[in-house]
């Protein structure tokens, strides 16, 4: 069985590397393979086999150097059959603008590219695994495996739904938009006693207030919109100091359209 697995960057590519030498500690008859979006200047020092999608991506901008975002969207449109036109937008870089549109078009070209070339060179996987995350890497990574008839599961961190629980915990969903799946190849088959037990347990815990959901939700608001005045103060020093790199920007730019959309609302 041949499983790739794919890393956003050189942090993502280290988690990744480390499930590699896990599982084939125990499981010899797999063959992983990772494919990673990290940086080329910093290869990884004890993974061989890894395949860096972001190699080559100077050239690609120099050759596109002279193109308009109109010549880059007819490129894009020549290879909409494997990810949607727009697929870069959904990247966190587009909405904060820390990166100009055009550098995100061109990203999404190579890596559509470069991954075809792969999986075209390459023993075919049998399935790919990635985390979760809006990036162009992941999605063309998603969305090419999907395109070409290969098994994609995004792994999504499930553990704060479990009451107590210590560790990580995954969901392996097999869309690009955490939708469960009637696809019989993914049931999974779960004893329904246990099923009926940790639903009960995470109900209860919710209904007595002991499990808050919410101050998991809170954590991630606050990665998007400042949820208090020294958040906004922290933002609006970091923009005044020029160490902002677009988030803090962006933060504000959510803050004050919560602010105005929370005076529309009827109660």
């Amino acid at each position: 069985m041949r499983v790739l697995l794919v890393s956003r960057d050189h942090h993502d590519l280290e988690k990744m590397a480390g499930i590699r030498r896990h599982v084939l500690k125990d499981v010899r008859a797999v063959d992983m393979h990772i494919v990673s979006g990290a940086g080329v200047s910093r290869k990884h020092p004890s993974e061989r086999d890894v395949h860096y999608l972001r190699e080559g991506l100077g050239e690609r901008k120099k050759e596109y150097s002279a193109f308009s975002e109109s010549d880059l969207l007819a490129e894009l449109v020549k290879r909409r059959r494997f990810m949607p036109v727009t697929t870069y937008k959904a990247d966190p870089r587009y909405r904060d603008t820390s990166t100009p549109e055009r550098d995100l078009m061109i990203e999404q070209i190579h890596f559509c590219d470069e991954l075809n070339n792969y999986l075209d060179k390459a023993p075919r996987p049998d399935v790919i695994f990635m985390t979760a995350g809006a990036t162009i890497i992941r999605n063309a990574c998603f969305l090419v495996a999907q395109a070409k008839g290969i098994r994609a599961y995004r792994m999504m961190p499930t553990h704060f739904l479990t009451p107590g629980r210590e560790g990580p915990r995954f969901w392996f969903c097999s869309n690009n938009f955490s939708r469960i799946s009637n696809d019989e190849i993914d049931f999974f088959d779960h004893e329904g006693e246990n099923l009926r037990h940790h639903t009960e347990v995470l109900f209860e815990a919710i209904r007595s207030g002991q499990f808050r959901l919410s101050a998991h939700a809170r954590s991630k608001r606050e990665q998007r919109a400042a949820l208090s005045w020294s958040q906004v103060a922290k933002d609006v020093l970091v923009i005044l100091t020029g160490k902002d790199k677009g988030e803090a920007r962006s933060r504000l730019r959510a803050t004050a359209n919560r602010v105005r959309n929370n005076r529309l609302v009827v109660t």
